[in-house]
Order: C-alpha cells, then structure tokens, then sequence
C-alpha cells in the first residue's frame, strides 16, 4: 500500500444503505435506478440521451456498430491509451489506424488526422488523455467536412471542460467509463451519449439482445410474441445494483472534483519553480478533470522507483497499443508517441490527498528529483 495513492474507490455510508437495499428487494439486475442513474448523468452532462452500459468497452462497440462500423473499415485513434478504448475496434472487425500526438498536449494532433484520413475511414476516437480536455471542436470540424464519426472518449474525463463546453459535447457520441478508479465508481460500468434520437433508441435495445423493453412483456408479464426484435444485440446493460451505487454519487462528485482541482492547483505551484520538468500545455479555461497529475521526466523509470521507494504511487499509466500484434495495424512513425512512452509520469492528485499530503509528496518529489539531477 503507498502512502499516497495514484487512485482510490470512492465509499460512503450512504452507498452502503443502497446496495443492501437494492440487495435485499431482489431488483438487482432491473430496476428504477437505471433510469434515475441515466437522467442524473444528462442533468450532469446537459445531455439528453444516456445509455448505461456494462462497461465502457461496451459503449464504445455500440458507438462504433451505430457509426456504421464494420469488418475491414478504418478508424483513427491514438495508440497511447487503454486497452478498453481501442479493443472495440478489433472486436467489430475493424483496422485501427494510429494518428500521432499534437507536440506538448498528449492529444491527437489534428493536421495529421486529416492526412490521415481514406476512402476506408468510417469513425475518429478522440481520447481526453488521463481527464485532459483535447480540441475536440477542431477535430469535429474536420470529421464533418470529411462525413466521418467523431466518438469522444471521456473515459476518464467526466465533467472537463475548456472554452468550448464539456469534454464529449462536439461528438456524435461520447464514451463515460465507471471502473473503480474513476470520478464516479459504479465497481464496472460506462455510459453511451447520443446526439440524436434514433441511435439512442436504437443503443437502448442494441444493449440487450435488441428487445423492445415497452413491449417485450404482456399485460401479465410474460415474453409477448407480437414483440419482434427485428436487430439483434448484445448483453451490454448495466445492472439496477450498479446503477443505484452510481446514483447516490451524483450529487456530491462536483465537490470531489473541486478537491482535486484544488489539489493539481497546489502541484502546479510547486513546478512553477522547478527546472527540468515539462507539463502539458493547457490553454485558456482548460478545466482538467485530473484523473492523474501528467508530466514529463529524463530519467522516467528510475524516478517512478524512487517515488514508490518513499510511497508515492507514480505510475507511467499506459502503454501504447500500436505494439500489440492483436489489432493487425501497419506499423506508423509516432515521434511524439515514442517521446511520450518514454518519458511521461503520472502522479496522485485524487480527492482523497489533503492540502498537506500534496505539499508532502512534493517535497518527496523535489528531494528525488535533486538526487536524480545530481
């Protein structure tokens, strides 16, 4: 256990008096909590239609199947994030094809998105890196004048924002992860946004076999035969238990934010007077949602040591995807990719970490640094 944690799950008395009473009334799989959870992410978001899924690689798989997604087509996405991101690709059958990072942001660059862009390319994956709001208006524009998808991956951006509005606002869809270690923690889930109707009425049965929820019962509650599933779907809904434990998170997950804010404000202060470390270059009124702290370190891997050493969690968080045979992508030259692999460096920012325990690490992260500068 470290001292400082890179993440925590978030508890509450009140998220253990839900699960027993969700437990105990036996509506675990189905119930209204669904729904309540759903219209409180819109409320949130300023967003319409919500679709809870099983988890996050579900939405994505959902987003990519409506985008018109399938075997041998294209779709651009960054090699540096999760695995739950760019495996929906391979899974409907598609080619990820990898578009380098824009210099100092650790965002798609988007010059060379467009050049990326064939006759094949059916959808954009825009990853708000680690809760860092990307351009996503620009890359919107390109993929309208080109009459490709945008999918906004905020997987762990929920409620960042930059001069343009919220992170997921300029997409066709827009991706919201539930994992453990995120703002909201559901023990696994995602969340589906649709800018129109019809791709949300359609995910809603897609999510479960492709039923008609208003009329796959009778009036006595059985399976109606005059109820047709005319596409067939998936397993991919979210339990009424997960939704419940999602619910009672809503109304307090702005001041968990506002803490971490406040807590990457602090961090920011002390590298303003520190040499030799490079941060993301944030433009004006970026609002990071601050999953993890980023920057960038010479000598990485050792620092990551030395700062476990002394119970911080720093962590190098992803590696890139573009390694894996699996995806079966043509190999591309991703010079700021290969820069930031090797030298980028997370650190704990969550709202767990007091005024004092940021102050702390950062004397532990200062005195590394020295030694290692040494």
């Amino acid at each position: 256990m470290f001292k400082y944690p890179l993440f925590k799950t978030y508890y509450s008395s009140q998220l253990d008096s839900v699960i027993s009473s969700v437990l105990q009334s036996g509506a675990v799989a189905s119930g209204k909590y669904i729904k309540e959870f759903e219209n409180g992410l819109g409320d949130l978001l300023g967003e319409q239609f919500v679709v809870s899924t099983s988890n996050m690689s579900a939405a994505m798989y959902i987003a990519l199947y409506l985008s018109g997604v399938g075997k041998g087509d294209e779709v651009l996405t960054t090699a540096f994030t999760c695995m739950s991101s760019n495996s929906p690709i391979n899974n409907i059958g598609a080619i990820p094809v990898w578009v380098d990072l824009f210099p100092g942001s650790f965002h798609m660059d988007p010059a060379l998105l467009e050049r990326a862009i064939t006759e094949k390319t059916k959808a954009v994956i825009l990853y708000h890196t680690a809760g860092y709001p990307a351009n996503s208006k620009a890359i919107s524009e390109i993929c309208k004048r080109h009459g490709i998808t945008l999918i906004e991956d905020c997987n762990n951006a929920f409620l960042s924002s930059n001069r343009d509005g919220l992170s997921g606002s300029y997409g066709d869809f827009s991706i919201h992860s539930f994992y453990p270690n995120r703002l909201i923690n559901t023990i696994e889930g995602g969340a589906l946004i649709c800018k129109h109707q019809d791709d949300y009425e359609r995910a809603l049965k897609l999510r479960r076999f492709g039923v008609d929820s208003a009329t796959f019962r009778n009036a006595i509650g059985e399976i109606n035969p005059q109820s047709n599933i005319a596409e067939i779907g998936w397993s991919m809904n979210l339990p009424n238990l997960n939704c419940a434990m999602g619910s009672v998170q809503l109304s307090d997950v702005n001041d968990r934010l506002a803490a971490i804010q406040s807590n990457a404000s602090c961090i920011d202060s002390y590298l303003d007077q520190m040499q030799g470390v490079t941060r993301p270059q944030l433009q004006e009124k970026d609002e990071p949602a601050y999953w993890v702290y980023l920057l960038q370190v010479e000598q990485r891997d050792l620092f990551i040591k030395k700062l476990k050493e002394a119970g911080v969690h720093a962590s190098s968080l992803h590696h890139r995807n573009d390694i894996y045979s699996g995806f079966n992508a043509k190999a591309s030259s991703l010079p700021v990719t290969d820069e930031v692999q090797s030298t980028i460096l997370a650190l704990p920012v969550g709202w767990w970490l007091t005024k004092n325990d940021i102050i702390t690490m950062m004397d532990i992260f200062s005195k590394v640094k020295e030694k290692l500068d040494d």
